[in-house]
C-alpha cells in the first residue's frame, strides 16, 4: 500500500524534473532537502531510495524516469513527458498532491495567494466509491436548487465526474434511466445490500465523449458539429484550452479563427458561449445560432 507521504514524494520529483528537464541525484537531493517535505529528514535520501521511487512512478503512473548512465553525474529525466497527460484519474491525483506540495512551500505567502475554494462534497464521496466498488445500490435523499422538498432515489452509481469545481455522480435508476446528482446537494446517502450489474467495457470517457459538461442531453437531442468563431485573444486561448476534446481548428484569419466541436448542445454549453460576450460566436448549425440569438434578445430586454 502506497502511503500519502510516498505519493507526495512522487509528485514532488515529477514536478522537479518537469521544471529542470534533467538533474543528477545530488541535485535532486539538494532540492529535496530545501522542500517542506524533508523537514524531518536528518540526511539526504539514498540513491537506492530514489531508484525505487522512479520504479514506483513508472508502475503507478506510467511516467518513465531514466538516465544516461554516467555514475554520480548521471542526468535523470522524464523520457515520456506525454504520459503526464494520459490516464486521467492517476494524473489528477498526482496533480492534486503536487498542488498541495506547492501550497505548503508558499505558506509564508498566504496573504498574497488567493485560491478558489472547492465546494464541499459533504463526505458523500466515500460511500459512493464504496458502492461503486461493491456494485451495490445507493439510497439518496436529494434537494434540487429552488426546491424545498427532498426526493429519494434508489440508484446504481456508475460514474463520478468533476465539473466547475463540483463533484457529480451519474446513476441509473430502476427503469434504466440515467440521472446526475451533485454531491453538494445530496442531503443524505446510504448503501444497501442490493447488488447491480455494471456493464462490461462501459467507461466514463465513452459515456461523456460528446458531452460538454454534466447536463444529460434531453431525449431526441443528437450530437452536432458546431462551428464556433473566436475573435481577439480568445483565438489563442482556445488553442491552449479547447472548448472540448473533440475541438479541431478549421481556418484562421487575421481577425478570427473558426473551430469545430462535436457535442450535445446542452444549456451548459450555450451558457458558456454567452459568458464570452462578443469573443465567441456560433456560426453553425443555424438552429443553435438562432437559439443563442433568442437568449441574447431576452437578456437585452432585462436591461431595456
Amino acid at each position: 500500500m502506497v502511503s500519502i507521504y510516498q505519493i507526495r514524494r512522487y509528485a514532488w520529483v515529477v514536478d522537479f524534473l518537469m521544471r529542470r528537464k534533467s538533474a543528477t541525484i545530488q541535485q535532486i537531493n539538494e532540492a529535496w532537502l530545501r522542500s517542506p517535505l524533508a523537514e524531518n529528514d536528518k540526511e539526504a535520501p539514498s540513491r537506492k531510495l530514489w531508484y525505487r521511487c522512479f520504479e514506483h512512478i513508472a508502475i503507478i503512473y506510467g511516467i518513465l524516469i531514466d538516465a544516461d548512465k554516467r555514475g554520480e553525474r548521471s542526468q535523470w529525466r522524464i523520457t515520456n513527458p506525454e504520459a503526464i497527460h494520459q490516464h486521467d484519474i492517476e494524473k489528477w491525483m498526482l496533480a492534486c498532491v503536487s498542488y498541495r506540495n506547492l501550497i505548503e512551500e508558499c505558506l509564508d505567502l498566504h496573504h498574497r495567494i488567493d485560491i478558489e475554494s472547492f465546494p464541499s462534497e459533504n463526505n458523500r464521496l466515500r460511500p459512493i466509491v464504496r458502492a461503486m466498488r461493491e456494485s451495490v445500490l445507493l439510497e439518496i435523499g436529494y434537494r434540487k436548487y429552488g426546491c424545498d422538498d427532498i426526493k429519494f432515489f434508489r440508484v446504481a452509481p456508475y460514474f463520478i465526474k468533476t465539473y466547475k469545481h463540483r463533484f457529480y455522480v451519474l446513476c441509473q435508476n430502476g427503469t434504466g434511466l440515467f440521472c446526475m446528482f451533485s454531491l453538494d446537494r445530496i442531503v443524505n446517502i446510504s448503501t444497501t445490500t442490493e447488488k447491480f450489474v455494471f456493464p462490461q467495457d462501459f467507461t466514463v470517457h465513452d459515456f461523456f465523449a460528446h458531452s460538454y459538461g454534466v447536463m444529460l442531453p434531453p431525449k431526441g437531442m443528437e450530437v452536432e458539429e458546431i462551428i464556433v468563431r473566436a475573435r481577439g485573444d480568445e483565438q489563442c486561448y482556445l488553442r491552449d484550452v479547447p472548448l472540448h476534446k473533440t475541438q479541431v481548428e478549421l481556418e484562421a484569419h487575421e481577425d478570427y479563427t473558426d473551430f469545430m466541436v462535436s457535442i450535445y448542445p446542452t444549456n451548459d454549453f450555450i451558457g458558456d458561449i454567452l459568458q464570452q460576450q462578443t469573443r465567441l460566436e456560433i456560426i453553425k448549425p443555424e438552429w443553435l445560432r438562432s437559439k443563442v440569438k433568442s437568449c441574447i434578445e431576452k437578456m437585452r430586454l432585462l436591461y431595456a
